[in-house]
């Protein structure tokens, strides 16, 4: 079987239609790590009048990846590859009525340099040749525009510079052939053998004895002198045949010359290190242009994570090593594991653990063409970690999909409803139990002319309800929606309450803030949170590409100003609270803001999406990262630069005061230089500068903390982002863990292979996500073994103010009469009976103190049941 290397494409985000012209998400191409840190050259000084550009619009949006490549393990000459051109898009949106979204009817895939066809559809799998092949995709759309781009696929043959390391217990017998019953533990490639002292070996073999096995390969036709410097025996071998051999345990040189046959001659190179003395292997002459045969590499396992799993099994796991390709299968004992190819490569391959009948420690081991691997041990037992593992569905409203149109986000209230936003000018919110079947409907009327609706918060302080939404009205000018010289001061922050104007939920007439900038094309006001201090953060998108206004731009053509680009803070509990934020010119590029209790907190993000604050106390968000064709690179305030490369990745942040994500802003830049030069991703932090803790392929916009203890609390604490889908790309959900400075300690890994745009989490661990194309709200459910005795999942709402007595929610599994809840050493208040599925019961949170996090327990009137606090924080008391 062939398997086709891990291909590095472009993802492409997604504005779907209505998101990219209609959501503020930024449409661009997937990022590889080319991050535009190196310095920027080649001046480019476009001129801007009045603050405004030409801009060229787009429809049908072609995205054929950029960069695929494969190996020809086998020798045939070719290698079959799966195309992606599943993030193609249109852009045509049609706000009717009725509501008209842009659709892709036609995908061509053909080579650039024939004009041949090769394939159509979005992910067709296609036979490449050796070498170098550019592919086009063209995309047609319902209204017959047509667009094309190119990426490049990349068959290589097997060879490839340097040799193959391999790694032995001391009691190893090694003969002359990967056939010997002792299997190597370890392996690496390297560029050349120069092990000069112990320290230059694997750490796992600078303190002990080893033997080991380097193989590569050399042309022959001449006489070759080979010549090692070593402390310990060695042998030299060059097609089976005995070259150099030494039994010398003190520092020596050995050396010889051969007549080296004609063509490609395999050479062996075998070292014992017999004590744990110092150690040296420095292949001096011979080694001179050698290379490896990728065929030819035998599987060697390092690790797996986790090690162990539950009978019930099925969750995923990674295994590391080396020649993890060219056919690869692993067992589990005797049941092969299902190998993730996309998500593998020649060093990590995921699988998912097979079931097992009985308890015990079995073997797993890998085989490819070549070999078989070591053996890695792997326990299954009822006290392990149970696997993570989910089932997707959807909400319903009985027997049938719920079908809620250009839904954007997603909230849990208060009242224990969802509430969601929409492009559409409206807010809808429903009542679900655990079954996600839907009822109590609610939708607002519209919320003004041409609003889309990105963003949602609740105040968890609040007494009484109050839902904060953030409404943009999006390519104000090339859709002729506004045209007067304030058009791009429309964004607003909105309050809407329960039970007015006649309706079920309406708006306040006056909106809380007033003049937030929105930019000409897709970024307007998005993600908003309020932090533990009871203030509202807000998420406003950049005006351009990576901070210049000129004929390049495709996002407006008009500047950055003293609002954009930024994650800005409005306490709006204050006393006198002034939302009306008043410039004093009408041309952003040198506007200054005159009025308003508005301010940026973090500068520099280019269109976030996405804010969470986490239970550690930090804010995270998400931002989109820049695209190759879409405008230029500022890199001070009166220089710039072509945007040369790829298009950069998407980023999750710590949004921290004062700190700087990247993204330039010349208005701000007047006052603060700093803030107009563009900063890469791949630069560390610094005093002005804050790094992304995690990069993803685009359009990674939904970010949430996962606060259940589902899964024995292997998620609690963790950071999820969710991948927008399309209408032909299922999105994608990621994982980060975090370490005790808030900052990533492992991930971003694929949690689930399709998400929404937005996330949130209802009591019972389950995650709902919007998906804007479909036209539902997709629901992942945690598929856990059920238990008899109590058990405890989550607290929402998940914060609230520090004198507690707001409603929560409490749910688990097998609840019975006399439940209460713990919060750290006091019982909460109010305890409603269980609810008739045994799964929850309402209770009113005791008063805490500032800050404090705390786990949960559970009481009953039979203390047998009671459920200790588990790890990780249920439950945060806020400051106010």
């Amino acid at each position: 079987m062939k398997r086709s290397a891990k291909i590095c494409w472009v993802g492409f985000v997604v504005s779907t239609i209505v998101l990219a012209a209609l959501t503020g998400l930024v449409l661009y191409f997937t990022a590889f790590k080319d991050e535009l840190a190196r310095p920027l050259s080649g001046l480019n000084n476009s001129p801007v009048v009045n603050g405004e550009t030409s801009l060229v619009d787009h429809l049908a949006h072609a995205v054929p990846g950029f960069e695929y490549t494969a190996v020809d393990f086998d020798g045939d000459g070719e290698e079959p590859i799966q195309l992606d051109g599943s993030r193609s898009h249109t852009h045509y949106f049609d706000a009717g009525p009725p509501v008209v979204v842009g659709k892709l009817v036609d995908m061509t895939w053909f080579n650039k340099d024939t004009g041949d066809k090769l394939a159509s559809g979005p992910k067709p799998v296609v036979n490449f040749p050796v070498g170098t092949t550019v592919v086009g995709l063209t995309v047609t759309d319902s209204i017959d525009d047509s667009h094309s781009d190119y990426a490049t696929v990349i068959v290589s043959d097997t060879n490839a510079d340097g040799a193959y390391c391999y790694y032995y217990p001391e009691t190893a017998t090694l003969s002359d052939d990967f056939t010997q019953p002792d299997r190597p533990v370890f392996a690496a490639k390297v560029a050349n053998i120069h092990f000069d002292s112990a320290s230059d070996f694997p750490s796992l073999y600078r303190e002990k004895p080893f033997k080991m096995r380097c193989t590569f390969r050399i042309k022959g036709g001449k006489s070759v002198k080979f010549a090692v410097d070593h402390i310990g025996p060695l042998r030299l071998l060059v097609e089976k045949q005995l070259v150099l051999e030494s039994d010398a345990t003190s520092e020596s040189s050995t050396s010889a010359s051969y007549d080296v046959p004609s063509g490609t001659n395999n050479v062996q190179l075998f070292y014992t290190r017999p004590t744990s003395a110092d150690a040296r292997l420095q292949l001096t002459a011979g080694g001179k242009h050698m290379q490896t045969d990728k065929a030819k590499v035998l599987p060697v396992l390092t690790s797996i994570e986790p090690r162990s799993s539950q009978r019930s099994a099925g969750g995923a796991a990674t295994i590391t090593g080396i020649g993890l390709v060219n056919g690869i299968e692993v067992r589990f004992g005797n049941e092969k594991a299902a190998i993730d190819p996309e998500r593998s490569t020649d060093t990590e391959i995921i699988v998912t653990v097979p079931n097992a009948s009985e308890d015990g420690v079995i073997s797993i081991i890998a085989t490819n063409k070549v070999g078989q691997s070591n053996a890695l041990k792997f326990e299954y037992t009822s006290s392990a970690n149970p696997p993570i593992r989910f089932t997707e569905s959807r909400v319903t409203d009985g027997d049938e999909r719920l079908v809620m149109s250009l839904l954007t986000g997603i909230k849990y209230g208060p009242d224990h409803k969802y509430y969601l936003s929409a492009i559409n000018s409206v807010v809808h919110s429903f009542a679900a139990d655990y079954n996600m079947k839907a009822r109590d409907f609610c939708s607002s009327p519209s919320l003004g002319k041409h609003r889309s609706i990105l963003g949602l918060a609740f105040n968890p302080a609040d007494t009484e309800f109050k839902l904060y939404v953030s409404a943009s009205i999006l390519d104000w000018k090339k859709k002729g929606k506004l045209d007067t010289p304030t058009a791009w001061t429309n964004g607003q922050i909105l309050l809407l309450k329960k039970n007015i104007n006649g309706k079920c939920l309406d708006r306040v007439e006056q909106p809380v803030i007033d003049g937030l900038p929105v930019s000409n094309h897709d970024h307007g006001v998005n993600g908003l949170v309020f932090d533990n201090d009871g203030r509202l953060h807000i998420q406003v998108g950049g005006f351009t590409n990576a901070g210049l206004n000129d004929a390049s731009s495709r996002l407006g053509g008009f500047d950055e100003n003293p609002l954009s680009a930024a994650s800005l803070v409005a306490p709006v509990n204050k006393p006198g609270f002034n939302g009306k934020i008043k410039y004093n010119s009408v041309n952003p590029a040198f506007a200054v803001q005159e009025a308003g209790d508005v301010s940026v907190y973090s500068s520099g993000w280019r269109n976030s999406f996405g804010i969470n604050i986490h239970s550690n106390g930090y804010l995270y968000a998400t931002d989109n990262g820049a695209s190759a064709g879409f405008g230029d690179v500022s890199t001070s305030c009166t220089s710039s630069t072509k945007y040369v490369g790829k298009n950069l990745d998407d980023k999750l942040t710590k949004v921290i005061e004062g700190k700087y994500c990247g993204h330039p802003n010349r208005n701000r830049g007047r006052d603060d230089p700093r803030q107009c030069k563009f900063v890469g991703s791949g630069v560390p932090s610094n005093d002005f500068y804050e790094a992304p803790i995690a990069t993803f392929e685009s359009s990674t916009d939904g970010v949430m903390e996962y606060t259940a203890s589902t899964f024995k609390g292997q998620l609690k604490g963790d950071i999820l982002c969710s991948k927008y889908s399309t209408q032909s790309s299922p999105g994608k959900i990621f994982r980060v863990q975090l370490d005790d400075n808030g900052n990533r300690k492992k991930g971003p890994d694929e949690l689930w292979p399709s998400s929404g745009l937005s996330m949130e989490m209802s009591p019972y661990g389950q995650i709902l996500m919007p998906r804007v194309y479909k036209n539902e709200v997709m629901v992942l459910n945690p598929k856990v073994a059920g238990s008899l005795s109590p058990s405890f999942t989550a607290v929402l709402p998940f914060r609230g103010p520090v004198k507690g007595g707001n409603e929560v929610i409490v749910t688990g599994e097998n609840f019975v009469d006399g439940a209460v809840a713990v919060f750290g050493e006091t019982k909460c208040t109010s305890v409603s009976t269980v609810s008739p599925d045994k799964r929850s019961f309402k209770c009113k949170v005791p008063p805490g103190s500032p800050g404090k996090r705390v786990s949960v327990s559970l009481q009953f009137s039979d203390s047998s049941l009671n459920v200790p606090a588990g790890k990780g924080v249920d439950y945060v008391y806020m400051n106010v």
